[in-house]
Order: structure tokens, then sequence, then C-alpha cells
């Protein structure tokens, strides 16, 4: 089978720290795609990804980020604090 879609703009998770909250549930590894933020499809360029996560989730005011990794699909939220520029 060809794989389909290798080469559309994905978002791909290089590593996750072993302090981290994501490591210890294990909810996002390395090499996990993101597949929505804030509950928003991802982007398909890196500048709209930065503009998806520059805005909190209209609900929980967190992040929360969609990745699938070898066919499960976790949900993570985190709590951030977004610096408004001026």
């Amino acid at each position: 089978m060809i794989p389909s879609k290798r080469h559309e703009f994905k978002v791909i998770v290089e590593g996750v720290s072993p302090e981290s909250p994501a490591y210890a549930m294990g909810a996002v590894h390395a090499g996990s795609i993101v597949t929505h933020i804030n509950d928003q499809k991802v982007a398909d360029s890196w500048v709209g990804v930065q503009k998806q996560l520059s805005v909190p989730h209209p609900i929980t005011s967190c992040l929360v980020l969609d990745t699938e990794y070898q066919g499960v699909t976790n949900k993570f939220v985190m709590v951030a604090r977004i610096l408004q520029t001026k």
C-alpha cells in the first residue's frame, strides 16, 4: 500500500521531557502527530500553527492538543500562560 498524504504538512513531536506531565501520563510521545489544537484541525502551515498556539481554548483557557501515536489518539490539556505582545 502506498502511504497517502505523506507529503502534507504535519506537526510531529520531536521529544518529550521526562520531567513533564505529558511524559508521566504517556499522553504525548516522541513521534506523535498533533492532529488538533484547541479542538480545531491543525493548520496547514507553521505560521498557522503558531497562531493556533497563541490563543487558548475558548472554554478551558488552556491549550488542548490531540495527538495520534501508533494508531492511538490522545488528548492532552496543559495550563499555559500566553503572553500578549503589544
